[in-house]
């Protein structure tokens, strides 16, 4: 994993991130972003809960002014709320089955084109449901190596427009209107003081609504857990604390219309993610953490990304 990030870091990049996280059921592993490579027992069900606020730098009146003596095309925007409920079954004590149904909000929108400023408003509905499978294929007592194979369906509201009442590009609407293969990499690694997880998930982009190709995507994470607290009893309840630390890449491709690519789309963020996650009785986990952007590399005219929050949690029966 660590050779993967590297190699990921020292290409040339012509992607963006555009804040759409994976975020998926974990177990006892104690991850924030960074899917973990364990999977749920037989027959258990997991059901889960996340909102993420990425906030934005937008545009300031300087930068508007350039954009449009240079009669370009971009967007801005002021932040990002994600909410999605998360569904997992154990197929098997090595399989998982897991289901993410998001809804998203756009806020503070505003676009350039030929030399005009619209302020577009804000976007929000339904976005596009993703299923997966985790297949822990290597178990050991110290660690454990998963396949992550899904699929992103077409189902989010791609109709919402701005307010003189003209579509929103596909890239301000909750859905992207196409079918998106995934895949991915997931491993675990106990230590004696620490657990280490790693992850990657690529994903492609087919043409969607507007006959958009919204850009290819990779995830490249990396995190350290530490318990500081295991089974303290506390109101007749076990109570479990681990502080983890995690380290995000994220990278997008440029945006693509009739085979013609968007320079003031794409690029790569790397975010480093402090956090806490709290078990109890080994069945109820919340996780809370911040994210701060540390590295952005984005092309052309964007708005650069800023603090994230963010809230996890899942329930295991």
């Amino acid at each position: 994993m660590f050779c993967v990030l590297f190699f990921v870091l020292v290409q040339k990049v012509n992607a963006c991130f555009c804040g759409t996280h994976y975020t998926g059921i974990n177990n006892y592993s104690g991850s924030i972003l960074t899917i973990p490579a364990d999977t749920l027992n037989k027959g258990k069900f997991a059901l889960g809960y996340s909102l993420n606020f990425q906030n934005y730098n937008s545009f300031s009146a300087n930068t508007f002014r350039t954009i449009l003596n240079k009669r370009i095309h971009s967007h801005s925007l002021d932040s990002v709320l994600t909410q999605s409920i998360n569904l997992s079954y154990g197929l098997s004590d090595n399989l998982s089955l897991i289901a993410n149904f998001p809804f998203k909000s756009y806020q503070g929108l505003s676009s350039t084109h030929s030399g005009i400023r619209f302020a577009d408003g804000d976007s929000t509905g339904i976005s596009d449901f993703s299923f997966f499978m985790k297949y822990r294929f290597l178990h050991e007592p110290s660690y454990s190596i998963a396949l992550i194979s899904g699929i992103k369906i077409p189902s989010g509201n791609t109709n919402q427009k701005n307010e003189i009442g003209e579509l929103l590009s596909p890239d301000s609407q909750p859905g992207t209107g196409s079918w998106d293969p995934l895949v991915g990499l997931a491993v675990s690694k106990l230590f004696k003081n620490f657990v280490l997880h790693s992850s990657t998930l690529y994903q492609i982009s087919t043409q969607g609504s507007q006959d958009i190709v919204v850009g290819d995507s990779l995830s490249a994470n990396i995190g350290l857990s530490k318990k500081i607290l295991k089974n303290k009893e506390f109101l007749k309840q076990k109570i479990g604390l681990d502080l983890v630390t995690e380290a995000n890449f994220l990278w997008r491709e440029k945006l693509e219309y009739q085979n013609l690519k968007d320079n003031n789309h794409g690029g790569a963020v790397i975010f480093l993610t402090p956090g806490l996650r709290l078990a109890v009785n080994d069945s109820f986990y919340n996780t809370f953490f911040l994210s701060f952007p540390i590295i952005q590399d984005l092309n052309g005219y964007q708005s650069d990304m800023a603090l994230q929050l963010g809230f996890n949690s899942s329930f295991i029966f």
